[in-house]
């Protein structure tokens, strides 16, 4: 296993991509400044990742680069997902000047983009989680008290599935096989406050099982490896723990 990590400013991400049973750790690297905040792998093993209001497609080599979406000035994505089976790309755009964020989602081309949902000012949009079985995407909300919210590919049935989940509520990804949402939270000012959480995917049957984390962001599970993968946004640092998740 190879591991690396970057850290942009106060940007850190993970992108973590399995190929049979090891996995690839991809860091890339933007010139003048610029920060990447997320990326994201597809079936056809295209680099999807964002800067800023941008979602540029590159090869696993970083060659041949295109943009898919560009919001315009004053906006980031903070982060990306794939739908591989619907051929979609999905993220969490914040907007500066307008102080909110909304979940979009487009072709892996760039075309038929859409908003799914908008926020409510001053609420923040922070991860994104899809679920390919299910047909459902996930997002967090992370300020609010911590919000989980789903709906189906097409933006429709929007669900609230967890509520007060927990502050500055950042990474999430999915457990298909055993039916779970993991997700990250921790306080501000406080390096030992973060927590891995895990529920149901329909929010219940919620329970810790990580605690003492220093600012945990990104998260990235190993179903058959039976690993959990996080970034720590204070110390830069990707962490892993072993055997948390449930027997099959």
């Amino acid at each position: 296993m190879r591991q690396n990590r970057h850290r942009f400013g106060k940007h850190n991400f993970l992108c973590i991509h399995r190929l049979g049973i090891r996995f690839t750790l991809l860091i890339l690297v933007v010139s003048q400044g610029s920060a990447i905040a997320s990326c994201a792998w597809s079936a056809t093993q295209a680099v999807y990742f964002t800067v800023e209001g941008v979602i540029i497609r590159v090869e696993p080599d970083g060659s041949n680069p295109k943009f898919v979406y560009e919001a315009g000035i004053s906006s980031s994505f903070t982060r990306i997902a794939i739908a591989n089976t619907r051929g979609s790309v999905y993220g969490t755009l914040q907007c500066f000047n307008c102080f909110s964020t909304s979940l979009i989602r487009c072709n892996l081309d760039g075309s038929h983009c859409q908003t799914i949902a908008d926020t409510d000012l001053g609420s923040f949009y922070s991860g994104v989680a899809i679920d390919a079985p299910l047909e459902y995407v996930y997002w967090t909300v992370a300020d609010s008290g911590g919000i989980i919210r789903r709906a189906r590919h097409d933006g429709s049935n929007i669900q609230t599935v967890l509520i007060s989940a927990g502050d500055n509520l950042h990474g999430i990804d999915l457990d298909h096989v055993n039916g779970r949402i993991y997700w990250t939270t921790y306080e501000e000012g406080s390096a030992t406050s973060g927590k891995v959480f895990r529920a149901d995917l329909t929010g219940m049957n919620r329970e810790q099982i990580l605690v003492d984390l220093n600012e945990p962001h990104d998260l990235a599970l190993d179903v058959g490896g039976n690993k959990i993968y996080w970034t720590e946004h204070a110390s830069g640092r990707i962490r892993r723990a072993d055997d948390l998740l449930p027997e099959n």
